[in-house]
């Protein structure tokens, strides 16, 4: 279905045209994060503005905090019908999200936030086709994406050099992140972001990787001392709006053009928000006391000889896990990236123009 009509209207002055249905739903949606984090108040507006949109005919019900199911358990929920969408990562899903995954463990190689969340969502949903097998096979649709900020190590204790970090205990997650970790002297150690401020107070970990946002999210404020404010790479891939094919195939084709309308633009906003929350973030850290520490060569110059040589490996992981051509989809995704990163330098900031160009590049390439 071809969505730039639908797009460029959400872009203009008009507003989407609103319908009614006698059949009105309740869309059930899950979250493991808490509700304070940006994913719960980017849901809030999307079904605020689904229900204005659609006249009542789709409304929205968020289970956050993992009342309904956990991290992991949010994909599995999706296909089963038990909710009609919700918020996936798919490092927490490596079994069935084998192809997809792949994008979000490449973070080392992007550092632009819409670039990197255009380059994942055209990946997955438009240039691989076992991505798109695999959201066949598992009845869903990786609606909507969204770009953090790129992460930074934040440390329960300063840190003052490279030889310094040597033996850190840091809590990552994915197979390049971890070798990236390990690469620099650290000792990785896998732990979900919810259980990140008990470790670092209780001292099972030194550190952690992540966005800035996640100072206020997950509540590290006391936990951490030091921000090492290098730029690791952006988590991507991420399926902010992960939805039932079932469930959308029972929309009214008005109805669908609004959902996917709303994702785009709900999507671009999410990485907006980020940005937003890491200034206020920021400043917020500043006033309590968290030192922001720029490294020096010795730290630069350990993650540019990491990013330099990692990708073979990563590619043996890709291949242990089941991915058959590894390579040609590591070189498409990391052509992609360079694609988006010159996209996104056009439009700057510009909102509108960032909806449009994942509009043009990756909506209105897809059939749905």
């Amino acid at each position: 279905m071809k969505a730039r009509k639908i797009i460029a209207a959400l872009i203009g002055a008009a507003s989407i045209a609103t319908f009614g249905s006698a059949n009105a739903r309740e869309l059930k949606f899950n979250m493991f994060q808490p509700p304070r984090t940006i994913e719960a108040r980017i849901y809030d507006q999307f079904f605020a503005e689904l229900a204005k949109a659609t006249n009542g005919s789709l409304t929205g019900k968020v289970f956050a905090g993992g009342q309904l199911l956990n991290g992991p358990g949010t994909l599995k929920g999706i296909k089963d019908g038990v909710v009609d969408g919700g918020f996936v990562v798919p490092s927490l899903n490596l079994g069935e999200l084998r192809h997809i995954a792949m994008v979000p463990d490449m973070l080392p190689w992007v550092t632009d936030s819409h670039a990197a969340a255009g380059a994942g969502l055209e990946t997955i949903l438009v240039g691989c086709e076992e991505c798109k097998k695999e959201q066949q096979d598992l009845n869903v649709w990786f609606f909507g994406g969204h770009g953090p900020t790129s992460w930074n190590l934040m440390c329960a204790k300063p840190v003052a050099s490279l030889a310094d970090f040597k033996g850190r205990k840091v809590r990552v997650t994915g197979s390049s992140a971890t070798r990236m970790i390990r690469a620099l002297g650290g000792v990785a150690v896998l732990l979900p972001p919810p259980e990140i401020g008990s470790a670092l107070s209780g001292g099972q970990i030194d550190c952690a990787v992540g966005p800035n946002a996640w100072l206020s999210d997950y509540s590290l404020w006391d936990a951490v001392k030091q921000v090492i404010d290098i730029e690791i790479g952006v988590y991507h891939g991420l399926g902010l709006f992960v939805t039932n094919r079932k469930t959308f195939a029972s929309f009214t084709p008005q109805e669908k053009k609004t959902y996917i309308a709303l994702a785009a633009k709900y999507g671009v906003l999410a990485t907006d928000l980020y940005a937003e929350q890491q200034r206020e973030v920021r400043e917020m850290a500043a006033k309590r006391g968290i030192q922001f520490w720029k490294p020096g060569k010795d730290f630069n110059d350990a993650l540019a000889k990491f990013r330099a040589e990692d990708l073979p490996r990563l590619a043996e992981d890709f291949k242990a896990r089941g991915v058959a051509d590894a390579d040609r989809l590591m070189k498409q995704h990391l052509a992609n990236i360079a694609k988006w990163v010159k996209i996104v330098e056009k439009p700057g900031n510009n909102r509108a123009a960032l909806i449009k160009a994942n509009e043009d590049e990756v909506y209105s390439k897809v059939k749905f």
